[in-house]
């Protein structure tokens, strides 16, 4: 079970926002980032967001303004190890971080309370696949395009107790197959990581350009840095109910395989005491 029960009561507002900021010549789609940040540095259960920037060149007045806005120069795109480097010496041990795309923000009914719980041993990392708003009503939902393998290969979040151990994380945050990338290397530190995207809502806003699960691709075909090789994370709650037999089953896995598949499970729970 991932989840260790605590108290719930939380007097102490101790989440973190790591985000970056770089020269964006199109207006209406910095004006989607100003309303992302804003959002997140009125939320009630954020302490301070952090612009790690690559520029902060067009950033409004009332993001630079906030007195929860903090921020410092990197210069260059940043990565993951930037991210968690940067936690690491200006964030308290102990307090929970999130790093976000530039185009989300927290939802109102995120449940702090129930985020310290899942990550209050240290050794889950949460990777949070992003929900769009429904044009018809208003409501957020998981993007349709992804469900098809459970929005197993799009996370826009990722949040943490700092610091992260291990170093090596050294993947651009933004580019194509990041988001499995950092979860393959999470998994190799001795992370726990999961995709709680329906407990945890982070809103998507690119109306702009409007960019979505179908036509994504577009958007990064021409970037000079792709991740082939990663881990997929799958929404927890679209496959907890899953048998196993079953879904190797479906997924046609040979004898040998589920029989490797077996012996991973055994070695989950037994262990040898020569």
């Amino acid at each position: 079970m991932y989840v260790k029960r605590i108290n719930k009561q939380h007097n102490n507002i101790i989440m973190n926002i790591i985000v970056q900021t770089y020269a964006e010549s199109n207006p209406g789609r910095m004006a989607e980032y100003t309303t992302c940040l804003l959002n997140n540095l009125n939320h009630f259960y954020v302490k301070n967001v952090y612009n790690i920037y690559e520029s902060e060149d067009g950033l409004d007045d009332a993001v630079r303004n906030h007195p929860k806005y903090r921020s410092s120069k990197l210069g260059k795109r940043m990565t993951y190890q930037d991210a968690f480097a940067f936690a690491d010496a200006n964030i308290p041990h102990g307090e929970m971080v999130g790093i976000l795309n530039l185009d989300i923000y927290v939802s109102l009914a995120f449940d702090y309370g129930e985020l310290t719980n899942v990550l209050s041993s240290g050794n889950v990392f949460l990777a949070l696949s992003r929900h769009e708003i429904d044009a018809a009503n208003g409501t957020p939902i998981l993007d349709p395009a992804f469900a098809n393998i459970f929005h197993s290969n799009t996370q826009d979040g990722w949040f943490f107790k700092n610091p992260v151990r291990a170093t090596g994380y050294s993947i651009e945050i933004g580019r194509l197959g990041c988001d499995n990338a950092i979860v393959k290397e999470l998994k190799s530190n001795g992370y726990c990581v999961f995709n709680l995207a329906e407990r945890f809502v982070l809103i998507h806003l690119d109306k702009v350009r409007g960019k979505n699960g179908t036509n994504f691709m577009k958007f990064h075909g021409s970037s000079p840095v792709k991740y082939m090789i990663g881990t997929l994370v799958p929404n927890y709650d679209a496959v907890r109910h899953f048998s196993c037999d079953q879904l190797m089953k479906e997924m046609k896995f040979t004898e040998q395989e589920r029989v490797l598949i077996l012996s991973e499970i055994i070695n989950m729970r037994l262990k040898i005491n020569n």
